[in-house]
């Protein structure tokens, strides 16, 4: 488990280091984390490392 939480902490600062407009947006973290058959909680704890972590981009109002 600490494994995982690791490669996804890296995964985080490779997303930090990419330009804004190729950053993923939190919600296709989430459906990549739920296609990936991983335990509900585990992809919701995933996810939320994700959104703290702010690195993501945001989506413009409509």
């Amino acid at each position: 488990m600490d494994d995982l939480h690791a490669r996804f902490d890296a995964f985080i600062e490779d997303v930090r280091q990419a330009p804004p407009d190729q950053r993923p947006y939190p919600d296709q973290v989430r459906d990549t984390l739920r296609g990936l058959s991983l335990r509900r909680d585990l992809a919701l704890e995933l996810q939320r490392r994700y959104e703290d972590a702010h690195v993501g981009r945001m989506r413009q109002p409509a």
